[in-house]
């Protein structure tokens, strides 16, 4: 994978296309270490907001257990 910033309307659509919980994680640390490699300013609030949101979707995706659709619906219904 090349090395680009999605916007969170392309990470979410992107997330809802996965479906295993792995999958997810790989793709939201990609982007995260995108994120870290960037000439963004590190004290720029987008550059924090973005790392900030990011990180909370990985903490999400961990405490959310892989046969619970429950949990899926409401993971769905976080990021809109």
């Amino acid at each position: 994978m090349s090395s680009q910033i999605l916007m969170k309307k392309e990470i979410i659509s992107r997330l809802g296309v996965l479906s295993l919980q792995s999958d997810k994680l790989n793709f939201l640390k990609w982007q995260k270490d995108n994120l870290l490699r960037s000439d963004l300013v590190k004290q720029d609030s987008l550059y924090r907001n973005r790392l900030q949101w990011i990180e909370t979707q990985i903490n999400i995706i961990r405490h959310t257990r892989e046969n619970d659709t429950d949990n899926e619906d409401n993971l769905t219904n976080f990021f809109e």
